[in-house]
């Protein structure tokens, strides 16, 4: 599934954890499918990147305090409000809870490159096709 350009990237994806774990584990398998991520470690600086950037997906660790009122600025925003949306849970009432609030895709911990790259294979196309909404292709000049 990897790009056969490396240097060509398919989408970005705002990652909000404080968990440098988590986040290298996610950075690592979007990476290989030719998305490019952006951390965030302060979630008051969530609102202001939402409002300057396009992204095709985030990715919120419910563990931060403001978790679901970050998913909730996703939504609410006039350019991701279509953005996939990935939450980082710890339990399935979190899990059940996210799916409640907005969240496209969970991931469940414990983290393993099995289950993340599981669910990026199945989200996938959902990113690009958020990608291609975006897209502007140049006309060509009479």
């Amino acid at each position: 599934m990897l790009d056969p350009n490396p240097h060509k990237v398919l989408g970005t994806i705002l990652l909000v954890s404080r968990d440098a774990i988590a986040s290298r584990q996610v950075t690592d398998a979007m990476q290989q499918l030719a998305l490019s991520v952006e951390v965030c470690v302060d979630i008051s600086a969530v609102a202001d990147r939402l409002s300057r950037n396009k992204f095709e997906a985030v990715v919120i660790d419910l563990a931060l305090d403001q978790g679901l009122v970050c998913l909730e600025r996703v939504r609410s925003s006039a350019t991701n409000r279509t953005a996939v949306i990935f939450t980082l849970t710890s339990s399935n009432q979190e899990t059940a809870h996210a799916l409640n609030q907005g969240s496209s895709f969970v991931l469940q911990r414990p983290l393993t490159a099995e289950s993340i790259g599981h669910t990026l294979k199945v989200a996938y196309g959902f990113i690009v096709r958020e990608r291609r909404r975006y897209s502007v292709i140049p006309s060509p000049s009479l």
